[in-house]
């Protein structure tokens, strides 16, 4: 599948997914004190999405590339490919977390409902949505460890045009399990972490040399 091709499979995901959610996806709570709203929101067609999106995601076959070691990635580039992950994997995502927050609403009113806001809490918000936070976090980074891991490009680094590869030092090995972690971490703080790299040369980010890792520009394979 071509770059152009890949791109338009995520618009008309985001769009579908957002369309056939109606006015709430995944699960959500917001106390103030006393006051809070909690919202739970899903719908088949968006489960449907989900399960495109995932096999997409993961079955996606690797494409023959060759690699441009002498191109700089730039800043720009890297975080809109992170980005067009970020915002798929969460839509994958979503849907399939709201579940539990569902069912579990549905025991308390007698009728089940692909759509609920309410502006109480209940015992069991916290021991649903809690999780539902952490299995969401879960997905994103094995998605960002799979697939350096697996000598893949994820959909981001595909349509942008760059691939994240083991920095050639020989005698090291490239620490894939924390990238995602130290990358998390770096993006939390994105505003120094995008003014130190866009300072260097070769444009990398500080979680790059910590994991033994760099972004590089690659191009289709001859023939391919």
């Amino acid at each position: 599948m071509s770059r152009l091709l890949t791109f338009a499979f995520v618009l008309v995901a985001v769009f579908a997914s957002a369309s056939l959610s109606g006015d709430h996806i995944g699960a959500s709570s917001s106390c103030i004190n006393d006051k809070c709203i909690v919202g739970g929101g899903a719908s088949i067609g968006s489960l449907i999405v989900s399960a495109a999106i995932i096999t997409f995601l993961f079955l996606r076959p690797n494409q023959p590339i060759v690699i441009d070691a002498d191109a700089v990635v730039g800043v720009r580039r890297r975080l809109g490919a992170f980005f067009l992950d970020f915002v798929l994997v969460l839509l994958a995502v979503a849907p399939i977390v709201a579940l539990p927050l569902l069912i579990v609403e549905a025991s308390y009113t007698g009728e089940f409902e692909w759509y609920f806001v309410r502006k109480f809490a209940r015992p069991s918000d916290a021991l649903l949505i809690l999780p539902s936070v952490l299995a969401s976090f879960a997905v994103l980074y094995f998605y960002f460890f799979y697939h350096p891991w697996k000598d893949k490009q994820t959909v981001g680094e595909y349509i942008s045009g760059i691939k994240i590869v083991a920095e050639s030092e020989i005698g090291f090995r490239p620490i894939y399990g924390t990238r995602p972690i130290l990358g998390f971490i770096g993006l939390c703080a994105w505003p120094v972490s995008v003014y130190f790299a866009l300072r260097k040369l070769d444009k990398k980010f500080w979680w790059d040399s910590e994991t033994r890792t760099r972004a590089v520009m690659v191009e289709a394979s001859p023939g391919n």
